[in-house]
């Protein structure tokens, strides 16, 4: 007797072919195709729905959030059952003195093993930041690191790999990554190398030196023989739109020089981050608490604003604050939900004296920043070498934060079908399972086949859609009927069921 059963459901397998009716069984977290009359603990009569393999989030900033209720169910809600987390540069380790409950965890393994006894819906790569990296290593310092601290990178990020680590990811518009030159970034990812790991970049720019900075990110992958993996792909300031036709051009190329190439993308035409990026990178260079001392001071303040207007920044490639939407001020509440302009203009100040404002009274706003065409995202989304990346912040169940956080699967799904018909449903359905999974190295997920890992989604193809919104964007997706991961359900009724199958996927292709 099989564990489950879903009967008379139409399989989107995951590969890009046409869904077929039939009917697919569980026994022991692992799929087989079987007829409709096999007895089963559990029958599911999916009569008018569909089956797909579970979502793969190739960009996910999950392990800052790893435990908590509503980070559980942000992923789980939109269909994902295994994430890529320790984006961007940024994760909770070596050692994060903000961090209190994550121990000593001075190694990666020590993480993993915090990581490993909280809760999880979903299954989790994890990769090793290389902002932490240097914060580790040598603190926000604007310089080169040194031959001894280089090694002390080197030495913390080849025990990770020996460990599961998937690869190294960069921040390359953060403090402290942003101080990294390139020659510094490939010594580190030959560290990767032997291991056949993944660097995945937040590249150095994604507006006026877009074109320069994948030539980089392209470089750096070849010159350490690692994979590459380019962060939120996207074309930032008016001035840019178009860049996209050459950026691909240069990717699809770099398929000859690298094991493999490819990027992820989000399905909307707003970014999300810290507010804090508007500032010149100089700014940050003594980390957070000394630069809200230094716009206590009314010179510095008339620098930086003098720079912000003149500098390719994200204040300028917003057009300013009207194209900047404040997502989380705790401190300052009544600047939340409105643009810079907006608040600015409320309280009798410019709009960067509001910035600063926020900046200084504020521990961690959080800002959408409203850059891109939808020519480059529809050309971004469509090549063979995209998949989707949710990149979401969501740090609790119903304060503001970017919509991706909840919806992105669900959005990319209607984006690229329904609202552009750049493919079939079944095809963008592959570019966020079969196409993510290969990429990664798992074999035995992204499919609907004998012998693979049951992770599944049955939704209504009908009603799947986004359910939440720039101005309400925790809203649960609509249409996702149940989830479930290594043959457990997790999601059902449009609530989590309490289990947390989810486990650490060490590097596949260790």
């Amino acid at each position: 007797m099989y564990d489950m059963l879903f009967r008379n459901v139409n399989i989107a397998d995951g590969s890009g072919a046409a869904a077929v009716r039939g009917s697919v069984a569980v026994k022991d977290g692992i799929i087989s195709i079987c007829s409709s009359d096999e007895s089963a603990q559990r029958v599911i009569d999916g009569d008018g729905l569909y089956l797909s393999p579970g979502f793969i989030d190739c960009h996910s900033h999950g392990d800052k959030v790893y435990g908590k209720d509503y980070g559980l169910l942000c992923k789980t809600a939109q269909g994902i059952t295994t994430e890529v987390c320790g984006q961007c540069g940024s994760t909770l380790f070596p050692v994060d003195e903000e961090k209190p409950d994550l121990g000593s965890c001075t190694s990666f393994s020590r993480f993993i093993e915090y990581a490993e006894g909280l809760p999880h819906t979903a299954n989790y790569l994890q990769l090793v930041g290389h902002s932490a990296l240097r914060k580790y290593a040598m603190g926000y310092d604007e310089r080169p690191a040194s031959a001894a601290e280089l090694e002390k990178m080197k030495v913390f990020l080849a025990d990770a790999m020996d460990h599961g680590a998937l690869g190294m990811s960069s921040g390359l518009i953060y403090s402290p990554s942003c101080y990294a030159e390139k020659e510094e970034i490939v010594e580190l990812l030959k560290v990767v190398a032997p291991y056949d790991g993944l660097y995945t970049t937040h590249m150095r720019n994604e507006a006026s030196g877009l074109v320069e900075s994948v030539r980089e990110s392209i470089d750096s992958a070849a010159e350490a023989g690692v994979r590459l993996n380019i962060s939120h792909h996207k074309v930032c300031g008016k001035d840019n739109w178009g860049k996209s036709a050459e950026t691909l051009r240069l990717i699809e190329e770099a398929g000859s020089r690298l094991k493999d190439v490819w990027y992820d993308f989000y399905p909307y035409l707003a970014s999300c981050t810290s507010l804090n990026v508007c500032l010149p990178k100089a700014a940050l260079n003594r980390g957070l608490d000394a630069m809200r001392e230094d716009l206590k001071n009314p010179d510095i303040r008339r620098a930086y604003a003098e720079e912000l207007i003149s500098m390719d920044g994200r204040f300028s490639q917003c057009g300013g604050g009207k194209g900047i939407f404040i997502a989380m001020a705790d401190e300052l509440p009544q600047a939340v939900g409105r643009t810079l302009s907006d608040y600015a203009d409320s309280v009798g100040k410019t709009d960067c004296e509001a910035l600063f404002d926020i900046l200084q009274y504020c521990k961690a706003p959080l800002a959408m920043y409203f850059t891109m065409g939808d020519e480059d995202l529809a050309r971004i989304a469509s090549s063979p070498r995209a998949v989707v990346g949710s990149d979401g912040l969501v740090y609790s169940r119903c304060g503001m934060t970017h919509p991706r956080g909840y919806n992105a699967f669900p959005q990319a799904l209607d984006y690229m079908w329904r609202q552009k018909g750049l493919m079939t449903m079944e095809q963008a359905i592959a570019k966020m399972t079969s196409v993510t999974a290969a990429h990664l190295g798992l074999k035995t997920k992204g499919l609907i086949r004998p012998g693979f890992d049951a992770d599944l989604l049955l939704f209504d193809a009908d009603t799947i859609a986004p359910g939440g919104s720039y101005t309400d964007p925790t809203g649960l997706p609509k249409g996702i009927e149940m989830v479930v991961n290594g043959g457990v359900v997790v999601y059902e009724n449009g609530a989590l069921t309490g289990a947390a199958p989810g486990r650490f996927i060490a590097n596949p292709r260790k």
